[in-house]
């Protein structure tokens, strides 16, 4: 009895040990399903009157081992109507800058840490651009969808907020501003998520 509560013990182990994760994509602190797509609509900076498209903090992929790892991101630019490719890519602790459609990069995320993936691409048009981003980390491939817009997609936000559409409400950092909120009335000059009941996020520009 005693050697069969062992042998059992030890599948349990392995199996434990065959279905941990090392990591996951997240998206304002949530879990991203697998492959699932994110839409970020661009934002113009007050000061330099500069359009760009950015994931800032509010998507990162997470490690959630118990120590150190180091893995590689593959960006993979398509269906791309923004007039331009490259962008910038910061992950883990350093940040590269690219010209063309694709790229990879190396990183390193400390344990039990969230390593914010900061993307941007400089619009040169009104339209939307596609990026599959691919990380291999522990063993492990994760991937999600990052889709920037330019131009429609801001102005319907504004104009779900202004219909009393119910909003969650974010910082750029991920923090919780309001919940359920039917009106963005009252908010500060800034830029901010906002996140429908259907779970997708968008970029807001309160001026």
């Amino acid at each position: 009895m005693k050697r069969l509560y062992t042998i059992m013990l030890l599948i349990g182990l392995a199996v434990a040990s065959a279905s941990s994760q090392t990591a996951e994509f997240r998206f304002n602190g949530e879990p991203v399903a697998e492959g699932a797509t994110v839409t970020i609509a661009a934002t113009k900076n007050p000061l330099t009157k500069r359009v760009v498209c950015e994931t800032g903090a509010i998507l990162s992929l997470y490690n959630l081992s118990a120590q150190r790892q180091s893995g590689t991101v593959q960006l993979s630019q398509y269906d791309n109507t923004l007039g331009t490719t490259g962008g910038k890519i910061c992950m883990g602790e350093t940040c590269s800058s690219f010209s063309g459609s694709t790229f990879t990069k190396s990183f390193s995320v400390a344990a039990n840490t969230a390593a914010a993936t900061q993307y941007d691409v400089t619009p040169a048009q009104e339209g939307a651009m596609l990026t599959r981003m691919v990380a291999t980390i522990g063993g492990e491939t994760h991937t999600v969808i990052v889709r920037f817009t330019y131009g429609d997609v801001e102005t319907s936000v504004r104009a779900a907020a202004a219909a009393a559409t119910t909003l969650d409400v974010y910082t750029l950092s991920g923090r919780l501003l309001r919940r359920g909120a039917s009106s963005v009335q009252g908010l500060a000059r800034g830029v901010y998520i906002v996140k429908n009941q259907q779970g997708e996020a968008r970029k807001l520009v309160v001026k």
